[in-house]
């Protein structure tokens, strides 16, 4: 299928896809995505609230049934996120608390705390992502916004339903060091 084209609650699709049936059926492609509404997605574990994505990515990979499409899914994508919404962090509140804070009792347990709840926006999101048998490597992801400048590389195992990502943050505005922060486990329970 060559020059594929359509629209879907405002975002824009393009690509072409190759369908192999002869021996085991295999699909290799190349899709684009611009202007792609990320409200509400997420579910109840990521909570996205606002978002604007483009992406283009290559792929290849088997196509009898969807577990054998995710764990051999192979290929390389390029995403950007304008206007990204998410709750679950509050950097904000952890910048305005730093701010005031004259002593160090309870810095630890207030930074946790911000990091499990609140809602942060930032002005971008966006990175590569190498899939290799259905696990995806993101390589020099970055989120931006007036308060902090976060970096992320890591690896989600779709096949296995497991994650590990690194993240870097650097407040903008606050005479502090860089800190890192880890999120792993289960995709659905990190």
């Amino acid at each position: 299928m060559e020059d594929l084209r359509f629209g879907y609650e405002g975002g824009e699709y393009t690509g072409n896809i190759v369908i192999d049936y002869v021996q085991k059926p295999r699909v290799n492609g190349k899709l684009s995505a611009d202007n792609v509404k990320l409200e509400n997605i997420g579910g109840k574990i990521y909570k996205i609230t606002s978002g604007d994505a483009t992406a283009s990515a290559e792929f290849s990979s088997a196509a009898g049934s969807v577990e054998e499409f995710i764990g051999e899914l192979s290929g390389q994508m390029d995403f950007s996120i304008r206007n990204f919404g998410f709750e679950g962090l509050d950097f904000e509140a952890i910048a305005q608390d730093l701010q005031s804070r004259s002593h160090s009792n309870g810095v630890f347990q207030m930074v946790r705390d911000n990091l499990q709840q609140g809602h942060t926006n930032f002005s971008s999101f966006s990175g590569k992502v190498k899939m290799n048998g259905g696990v995806w490597n993101f390589e020099n992801a970055q989120l931006n916004n007036d308060i902090i400048a976060i970096s992320m590389k890591g690896e989600d195992d779709l096949s296995n339903w497991r994650m590990h990502n690194d993240f870097k943050a650097k407040f903008k505005k606050l005479d502090l060091p860089e800190f890192s922060f880890v999120m792993s486990g289960l995709i659905n329970k990190p």
